[in-house]
């Protein structure tokens, strides 16, 4: 159902903002820290000398002095002297800092429908029915001659042949049948995902070279309220007589619109002539291309809706993606005809009320128009 109202506030994320801490811990010469093991040690290192210890003995004057391996040698005078080392890192070292990572934002969740509204239903596709056309011409023979079948189907898979011909047929074709020594029906079925459908067409065997009728309907499928358009001819006929779902006289040759058509018919012509009848029948199916839908009854926000206005119907060749759409300036209308070219095509409604505010999409249809 759909409900109109307006459209539930999107949620909206704050930026999460980091602070990074710095540690102190290890880094002593930065902070100002000092380190109790490494300045201990070189105090240590700097104690003056003790006053019981005996001072070194002088040099020879005449001797070149031997350096100490023990001891480090004289700073030169003229030379700058060295920096002192940095003291040694502590024993302990503070583990590193982790990489710092980004929370990702949480994912924007769909609103909840409101209370009382029923989801809509998942996007719905049915597969195309099948659609066939059988002809036989001339529809009447003298004995021993021969006759030409010639069918036409889609959205079939496969397609089977009985009555006066049988065995697996193509999709569409031609067929050369006889000698045809009696009257002779043919049917063809076809199946497809969509169903199947059914076609047969009668061959009249004229032992008396009597009369010869051809009936033929132009388009031999239509939708709802569409009309087709018969057309027949005769031969050796004085009068010729409309049955099923079309009735009486009617010319030797002529044409015949049906007018607006609601439902599947068949509509057969009898020939007369000197020499005896002749028969010849056509089928106009008929499809429904009509779209329905229940009214709105509340707005979104549960209070009755009491000025709704209209509705608009959303369509395009692909689905959720609309590039045609018509208005119904009704808020009384249920259903609409659609009048599109044939195809697919993907389907979906809104209302809006006496403001022009409009609801959101309905659920989506998918129809296949002949």
């Amino acid at each position: 159902m759909i409900r109109l109202g307006e459209v539930p506030a999107i949620k909206r994320y704050g930026l999460i903002k980091w602070v990074a801490v710095v540690s102190c811990v290890g880094m002593l010469a930065a902070c100002g820290g000092t380190s109790s093991s490494g300045n201990t040690a070189g105090r240590d290192s700097q104690q003056p000398p003790s006053p019981d210890s005996e001072p070194p003995p002088a040099p020879d004057p005449g001797q070149t002095p031997t350096p100490d391996p023990e001891q480090p040698p004289a700073p030169d005078p003229e030379q700058p002297s060295a920096p002192d080392p940095e003291p040694p890192p502590p024993d302990s070292e503070t583990p590193p800092l982790p990489d710092r990572e980004e929370s990702p934002l949480p994912d924007a969740e769909e609103p909840p429908p409101p209370d009382g509204e029923e989801p809509a239903p998942p996007d719905s596709e049915e597969p195309p029915r099948p659609t066939l056309s059988l002809t036989a011409s001339p529809g009447s023979v003298a004995p021993g001659e021969t006759t030409t079948l010639t069918w036409n189907s889609a959205h079939a898979s496969s397609c089977e042949a009985s009555g006066g011909w049988s065995g697996s047929k193509s999709l569409s074709g031609s067929q050369v049948f006889g000698p045809i020594d009696e009257d002779t029906r043919f049917l063809l079925s076809c199946s497809g995902g969509g169903g199947g459908v059914s076609r047969q067409v009668t061959v009249d065997l004229d032992e008396g070279h009597g009369p010869v009728v051809t009936l033929l309907a132009e388009p031999q499928q239509v939708a709802v309220n569409q009309s087709a358009t018969l057309t027949w001819s005769s031969e050796d006929a004085s009068s010729c007589t409309a049955s099923g779902a079309w009735t009486g006289s009617r010319e030797t040759s002529g044409s015949f619109d049906t007018g607006p058509l609601s439902e599947t018919g068949s509509y057969s012509l009898s020939c007369s002539g000197p020499s005896g009848n002749a028969l010849a029948s056509v089928t106009v199916e008929v499809f429904d291309k009509t779209l329905s839908w229940r009214a709105p009854t509340e707005n979104i926000d549960g209070s009755p809706l009491t000025d709704l206005a209209g509705y608009v119907v959303h369509w395009g060749n692909r689905s959720r993606s609309y590039d045609s759409s018509h208005t119904i300036d009704d808020p009384t209308a249920t259903n609409w005809e659609v009048s599109v070219g044939p195809g697919k095509y993907f389907f979906a409604l809104t209302a809006f009320d006496a403001d022009g505010s409009e609801s959101s999409y309905s659920n989506e249809v998918a129809k296949t128009i002949p």
